[in-house]
């Protein structure tokens, strides 16, 4: 333990600052992840149950995934 308790305060400051910096520049090179196609179609299928007041149930029918139970999020 330092004899100053502020002394660590820039080293932690900097262990802050250096994954705000980094993070971005690397997730350029990220491409999407397997889920997003899924999700993506699903969604749409969630606002058209919507806009027809319910009419469509397409969003309801999903077998190979069952999203209907996991409920769905607009980011």
């Amino acid at each position: 333990m330092p004899s100053r308790p502020y002394a660590l305060k820039p080293l932690f400051v900097f262990a802050c600052i250096l994954p705000f910096l980094l993070l971005p520049v690397l997730s350029l090179s990220s491409g999407i992840s397997g889920d997003e196609p899924v999700h993506l179609a699903h969604a749409e299928k969630v606002y058209q149950y919507f806009a027809t007041h319910g009419a469509d149930r397409a969003a309801l029918n999903t077998p190979e995934t069952y999203l209907k139970y996991y409920g769905q999020f607009a980011d």
